[in-house]
Parts: structure tokens; sequence; C-alpha cells
């Protein structure tokens, strides 16, 4: 039986393999899922709920599933012009205003961390020191 188009809703593009087209297909090779939405700013809804659509809460960390650097962090892209370390962000809403020359560190060294009880301000100076 051929199939002659992508079975993935609201598609229609050609058939490539594994019923779906080949944009759909090498999602699924990448990703595990042909469906994933690659491009999440895009998604409707206020920045909090595009945040926390990101945060998987399931274990112990609260872990972040977007954007992150090559050292581990987390980024979110609040607006167009707005990029924002995701820790930081979960530290200024259920903390307060972080204060100059202080930094916001995991208690828990999971760089993907945003669990607020796992955060903790820490000086420069004190960098590489553990609790």
């Amino acid at each position: 039986m051929s199939m002659k188009g992508c079975t993935i809703e609201g598609c229609g593009s050609k058939f490539y393999g594994r019923s779906w087209c080949e944009r759909h297909y090498r999602r699924w090779l990448r990703h595990g899922d042909p469906r994933i939405n690659l491009r999440p700013d895009r998604m409707h809804g206020t920045p909090e709920q595009r945040f926390w659509a990101r945060v998987d809460k399931s274990g112990e960390c609260w872990q972040w599933t977007g954007y992150k650097d090559p050292y581990g962090a987390g980024h979110f892209r609040v607006s167009r012009d707005v990029t924002v370390a995701s820790h930081r962000l979960v530290y200024r809403i259920h903390v307060g205003p972080i204060p100059d020359g202080m930094l916001v560190m995991q208690r828990c060294g999971n760089k993907g961390c945003v669990k607020p009880e796992h955060l903790k301000l820490i000086s420069r100076k004190d960098v590489g020191r553990r609790d």
C-alpha cells in the first residue's frame, strides 16, 4: 500500500518515511517525536505560561527542558528582544530582586534546575565554595 501524504494532522506534505513527510521524519530521528515543536517561542500564551510549559517537575529538581547554553544553564526568551537565564527568572519571581554583583546558583549542583528551594544567592568571590 502506497501512502501519498504525511499522516501528521494538518501537514499534507508528500510522504517520505514511516508515514510522515521528510520534515516530520527528521524530527522523529533527531528528537524521538515527529510532532515536537521546534519553535516553542511561537507558542501562544503569556510568558509565564510558556515558561512553565518548559519545566519538568517530576523529579527532585525541576528540570528546565527549554534551550540550554553549552554550560547547561537554561535560557528563556521573555520577548523578541529579551532573553534571561531561567533560574534567575524563577529567583526574581519567587524570592525577589537580585542585588548587583550577586549570582544565583543551584544548591543541588544541577545547572538545569529551576526549583526555587534549590536556588541561592552568592557573591562572585564565593563561586566554587560549597554550602
